[in-house]
């Protein structure tokens, strides 16, 4: 019977297989029906054929256990059970196997045949670039949406939103994405960004011109929808903003709130993040049961401080917080002189803390009632010269030092008051430092500004222990400055705690001179707590005073612009349209302006 179907089978296919469905065919197809799986006999006449010819027992069954779709009784099955998930991961397991990727057009021959092939067709490295395909893509679209490139017409945009809002992969999609650039290397990524940058300035003229040309396109779409140059000057879009920006503020003190605190409510009046009123909040104290409100910034600051947030059982006191007291009481405990505080007839603004028989004064720097949203950029360092100008040295006290680098800030207020400890630098050996550990700890121990790399480490020793510090390296880029060949830079310089050593510097500079022999040496001394004396004294010439430079408040400590640059913040998704202040802005993270410094140079 089986060489009789086989025959009639291969004798005429179509014809055989319709006589099967008949009452003349009944007989073939009960044998045939008897010589297969009972898992198949559901299945169309076809799959059962192929079954049969190929005397199979087992089912074909997809990597997901579904049954894999049949093809025809000739080519048997596909590889898959049909399901889009399923077609994805063997189309990217055969790849694998073909072309040693996820995707043909990753590997590198397909990309280069691809290349050739258009090339050849229409001289041009990507076929939208040949002219006559150009014209022609462009007249279509005209014809159909009345634009030139699909990305102009609503229709098509909405409709691409829409396709990717109901994409159920689009978190997988996203996450591949990112995980696919942040697993190349630096060199690669800057390799993307300059192809970007290169992209643009040959087909805008410069960089500067694609910007400008981005920034009038948004300008004109925003125009069209809102009637505003900038949707952020729309009214409803500052509401949303601010309303968002606002939710998820409360939300986190919300979460952070003592158990003995809880939230009432929040104030909002003007949607402008700015204003105060943004930023109130209404909380009930358990303990004593009254309501009070509160500051969002000043609760944060008394949370962070482990201070009780109730204004009712923990009151302002005297205009002052409680780390400034702490600072004032620390000054009286090492200072037998008079002593005043809060002295508004000296200069035309406040000083916190006055010592009037030395001429010395500190000034404590919360950071929220000292940013911009306070003080001008030029507040802090008015003031140091205000004073400086009738004699008062003004040492200024920030407040993030005072929390996590207390003792050195101790050690700074007790060597102004003159109590330091005093070592003679003739008693000590002088040693120069190789190991990175000994003047990484050394500087965060001791000095404001902690560790930075340098080339030159000389060491003043007292007893086998390191009591001084002075390192030497080349120009920072970081600072704007280009590195000469015999040109240093002296960048730290310490004692270690509470001391004083005296002739120390000097021992530690000629040595240098004498062994390095530079051309010239250049530093720089912060005016909020020095007046550069000691650069004097070691022979410097005083250059200028740069202007006042700001710090980002992130999480109550001020950090350093240089790492939230635009060119930074663009590679992380912000966008290039804003300046890098307004970006920072947008995510409420305002910044506090210094003293500026001094800039001092050596020559030879």
């Amino acid at each position: 019977m089986r060489e009789e179907i086989e025959k009639k089978y291969y004798n005429n296919k179509g014809a055989f297989i319709w006589s099967l469905s008949k009452e003349s065919g009944k007989i073939y197809l009960d044998y045939i029906n008897e010589h297969i799986p009972d898992f198949i006999l559901d299945k169309s006449i076809s799959e059962k054929l192929y079954y049969f010819f190929n005397n199979l027992t087992e089912p074909f069954l997809c990597d997901c256990g579904k049954y894999r779709l049949f093809y025809t009784s000739k080519k048997g099955y596909y590889l898959t059970c049909g399901d889009l998930e399923c077609m994805q991961k063997s189309r990217v397991k055969t790849n694998n196997v073909v072309y040693g990727c996820d995707n043909p057009k990753q590997n590198k021959d397909v990309q280069k045949k691809s290349t050739d092939t258009i090339k050849n067709k229409y001289g041009e490295d990507a076929y939208k670039k040949g002219g006559a395909i150009r014209k022609k893509f462009n007249s279509t679209m005209k014809e159909r949406y009345d634009v030139e490139w699909s990305m102009q017409s609503k229709e098509i945009v909405d409709k691409s939103l829409e396709t990717w809002k109901n994409n159920p992969n689009k978190e997988e999609i996203t996450q591949k994405k990112v995980d696919k650039y942040n697993a190349k290397s630096d060199d690669e990524k800057q390799k993307i960004i300059d192809k970007r940058l290169s992209t643009y300035a040959k087909k805008w003229g410069s960089v500067e011109n694609y910007y400008e040309h981005v920034k009038d396109i948004s300008k004109e779409t925003c125009k069209k929808r809102y009637g505003v140059e900038h949707h952020m000057h729309h009214p409803d879009f500052i509401k949303k903003r601010v309303d968002s920006y606002m939710d998820t503020i409360t939300e986190k003190i919300k979460n952070r709130l003592p158990e003995n605190i809880e939230y009432i409510s929040r104030k909002n009046n003007d949607y402008n993040i700015k204003d105060n009123n943004c930023s109130i909040i209404k909380l009930k104290c358990l303990d004593c049961g009254e309501e009070f409100e509160i500051n969002t910034h000043y609760l944060t600051f008394r949370i962070n401080n482990n201070k009780n947030p109730c204004l009712i059982c923990n009151p302002v006191l005297h205009g002052k917080s409680g780390l400034e007291l702490e600072v004032l009481d620390f000054i009286k405990n090492n200072y037998d002189k008079e002593v005043l505080s809060n002295t508004k007839t000296i200069i035309s603004k406040e000083l916190d803390i006055y010592l009037p028989i030395d001429n010395l004064a500190f000034d404590f720097n919360g950071l929220y009632w000292h940013s911009e949203e306070y003080k001008d950029n030029n507040f802090h360092k008015n003031k140091t010269d205000e004073c400086k100008s009738i004699g008062i040295n003004l040492i200024h006290i920030w407040a993030d030092d005072w929390l996590y680098k207390q003792d050195i800030v101790k050690s700074i207020i007790i060597n102004k008051l003159g109590k330091s400890n005093r070592i003679y630098a003739r008693k000590c050996e002088i040693r120069e430092i190789t190991d990175n550990k000994v003047i990484k700890d050394f500087l965060n121990e001791n000095h404001l500004q902690g560790f930075v790399g340098s080339k030159i480490k000389i060491g003043l020793f007292y007893e086998n222990e390191l009591v001084s510090l002075m390192t030497f390296g080349e120009l920072r880029k970081s600072l704007g400055q280009n590195r000469k060949e015999g040109t240093f830079e002296l960048l730290r310089f310490c004692n270690i705690l509470n001391t004083t050593i005296i002739g120390g510097a000097s021992k530690l500079f000629k040595y240098f001179l004498n062994k390095y022999d530079p051309n010239q040496v250049i530093s720089y001394s912060d005016n909020s707590r020095s007046d550069g004396g000691l650069y004097v004294n070691l022979g410097f010439q005083y250059e200028h005073d740069t202007k006042p430079t700001y710090y980002y408040i992130i999480d109550d400590i001020r950090r350093h612009r240089f790492n939230y640059r635009k060119d930074i913040l663009i590679k992380g998704g912000a966008d290039p349209n804003k300046t890098e202040v307004e970006i920072m802005h947008e995510r409420g993270i305002y910044r506090i302006f210094d003293c500026g410094a001094k800039k001092w140079i050596y020559n030879k």
